[in-house]
């Protein structure tokens, strides 16, 4: 058994919602037809777990996904939004760490900090267009 049918049949026994490629997009199926395509070789690349939808922020109309919410493992990277843009850092359990995941500005991919940073950027700039007309 490889390791996708036995994450699938792990799944299943979670009661997660299984899913079935037909043609080119994703739909939902029952537990048995997952496994019937399960058992067949030629099926088995088209069968997975539902994905959990991801939950977004918005900040100026541009949307990232939330921030990091716990420390993570001493020596895993992880990435920090600025409006300057984005920095790489490692997890060390130091003040600028603790200060960061504080902040809510550290993320685990460079995309989601890239899209944090560009957010913030928008709001400055809708602040200042906002001040501009208020002169």
């Amino acid at each position: 058994m490889d390791e996708h049918v036995e994450s699938c049949l792990r799944a299943m026994l979670d009661k997660k919602q299984m899913q079935w490629m037909l043609g080119s997009a994703w739909y939902d199926c029952t537990m048995g037809d997952a496994l019937e395509w399960l058992g067949k070789d030629f099926m088995r690349g088209h069968i997975r777990v539902k994905p959990e939808p991801q939950v977004m922020c918005e900040l100026a109309g541009v949307q990232f996904p939330m921030p990091m919410s716990a420390r993570r493992a001493d020596g895993d990277d992880y990435y920090v939004a600025s409006p300057q843009g984005v920095d790489h850092h490692t997890w060390r359990n130091d003040s600028a760490d603790e200060e960061w995941l504080a902040l809510h500005i550290c993320h685990t991919t460079f995309e989601a900090a890239e899209a944090h940073s560009q957010a913030m950027r928008a709001v400055n700039a809708q602040a200042v267009e906002k001040a501009k007309e208020q002169a």
